[in-house]
């Protein structure tokens, strides 16, 4: 019979037909817990208990109920456990659940930490150093361009008791902290200025430059040029281990007479607006400065007629590119400068930058932009009007009226007044017939009120100086005295000076009357 437990409930039998040896292999295999029943059913319903010398330990993913086809047609095996059992069972898990979630933050945790110190750790303290040094970096960049800032001359006009000339200036570093320079002071009735562009960009090229500018000032005054950038090449050739050098020119101009002289040391050749002209300034063409020791520079020598503006900038200009890579070029900068003839020094330097700029729109700034600008108004320090006219017989009445709406505009004297239209006829005349034989041609009148009356007439032509053909003899009768030169006669007798100069391939005559 069934044995069965206090509610009657079946509790298994023992089925003596099953083999022994196989009940006890299966018990093994199965490794069933202790106090659990095995219960083994035939097809039929009979079941089969098995004696406590069989059980065994049962693993806890075997807990609740596993279900085995044990290989003999119509048997299956059915482990039970007690409600106790499952239990306690349950607890036990959720306590190595716990246990392993505890388990598993730790190993996170100390695999983050050791992480952060062992690998990020390092990795942090890079970039903190990093953020630190790029601070320190960025300091000394702002207090190196405040320094560079307060070598380079920004008051304009800077000499505003010497009305000879007028200045003005730009820079433009594409950097905090750039290597083009320029400067300027006087010395007597001398005017020393320059430019220049230090290879290479940053710190170490400013402190080149610095190294430049303070050369510049402290051995150029007083010796000619030549022989000053001879001095300041070996000074920075000497302990340039770096090998850097600056492009450079240098002029020395006399106020009084406008000549000068200048050195260009490799660097782009400034250019020359004259009477509506722009024409590119004659360069030595020698090496720049710090490149080689014992370099002998060549001096260049020129003059500047009253009106005349020279402009000298850096490669930053010509160079600047827009966004097809297409460069400013010199050619752009020279037809961008032939409408400027009526503009002041910081005119023209506020048209050119912003025609760069223009150009450039919309592309990064890839240099730095530097300009000087010099114009130069003659001894009497005023800036001469002027108007250019076609060199022809017809133009005579329309230049005459000019000038004399520039004298009595100035109130000068009506008798002053038609000594100065006789000579300017005498001389105009001359110009249109004589002075462009095989082309037409222009002549351009400056005038200037200030003190006394200084009259310029810039021609062209074909080089003629009045001055030299001797005075007639006027006590002479006309029959016997030589044709020609009465009227240039004339024209002495009645001013109290009149100059002839010829200045790069033009004829200048100046007309000098006092009036007060």
């Amino acid at each position: 019979e069934p044995l069965t437990d206090r509610e009657g409930k079946c509790l298994g039998m023992l089925y003596s037909a099953l083999p022994e040896t196989y009940l006890t292999s299966f018990v093994t295999e199965y490794k069933v817990r202790k106090d659990m029943d095995i219960s083994i059913y035939k097809s039929d319903g009979d079941a089969v208990v098995l004696p406590d010398d069989y059980i065994l330990e049962l693993s806890d993913e075997d807990l609740i109920e596993r279900e085995s086809i044990i290989g003999h047609i119509g048997w299956k095996v059915i482990l039970s456990a007690d409600k106790k059992i499952i239990d306690r069972s349950v607890r036990k898990a959720m306590s190595a659940i716990v246990l392993i979630f505890l388990l598993m933050f730790i190993c996170i945790y100390l695999v983050v930490r050791f992480t952060v110190r062992y690998v990020s750790g390092p990795f942090l303290a890079e970039k903190r150093r990093t953020e630190k040094e790029k601070a320190i970096m960025e300091n000394e960049m702002q207090l190196a361009s405040a320094a560079q800032n307060e070598l380079i001359p920004h008051v304009f006009p800077p000499f505003p008791d010497r009305k000879g000339l007028d200045i003005s200036a730009c820079l433009h570093p594409s950097r905090q902290v750039g290597g083009d320079l320029y400067d300027y002071f006087l010395h007597g009735d001398s005017l020393y200025f320059c430019i220049g562009d230090v290879s290479g960009k940053g710190v170490q090229a400013a402190l080149f430059m610095a190294a430049t500018h303070y050369f510049f000032r402290s051995m150029v005054a007083g010796i000619s040029v030549a022989e000053a950038a001879g001095q300041m090449n070996s000074s920075l050739c000497a302990d340039n281990e770096k090998c850097r050098f600056v492009t450079f020119w240098m002029g020395c101009l006399d106020l009084t007479s406008g000549d000068l002289e200048y050195v260009n040391a490799g660097h782009d050749a400034p250019m020359l607006v004259s009477g509506g002209s722009v024409g590119t300034f004659p360069s030595s063409g020698d090496v720049p400065l710090g490149v080689l020791e014992g370099v002998d520079f060549i001096p260049g020598k020129t003059k500047l007629l009253p009106g005349d503006t020279l402009l000298l900038y850096t490669d930053g200009v010509t160079e600047s590119m827009d966004a097809g890579r297409q460069e400013f070029g010199r050619a752009r900068l020279s037809k961008i400068l032939e409408t400027v003839s009526d503009a002041d020094a910081s005119g023209v330097i506020e048209i050119v930058l912003d025609e760069v700029r223009r150009h450039s729109s919309g592309t990064p700034q890839s240099d730095d932009i530097t300009m000087l600008a010099v114009e130069y108004f003659g001894d009497d320090g005023k800036r001469m009007i002027e108007k250019k006219f076609k060199a022809v017989d017809e133009e005579l009445e329309n230049a005459t009226a000019f000038v004399t709406q520039e004298l009595e505009n100035a109130q000068v004297p009506r008798k002053i007044i038609n000594q100065i239209a006789a000579a300017l006829e005498e001389i105009f005349v001359n110009i249109a017939h004589y002075a462009y034989p095989d082309a037409d041609g222009y002549v351009k009148i400056q005038v200037s009120t200030k003190d006394k009356i200084i009259i310029n007439f810039i021609d062209k032509g074909i080089y003629f100086n009045p001055l030299e053909k001797e005075d007639p003899d006027i006590m002479e009768s006309a029959a016997s005295r030589q044709i020609g030169g009465l009227g240039i006669y004339m024209v002495k007798m009645t001013m109290n000076e009149v100059k002839y100069e010829y200045v790069k391939e033009h004829n200048v005559l100046t007309l000098i009357k006092e009036y007060k």
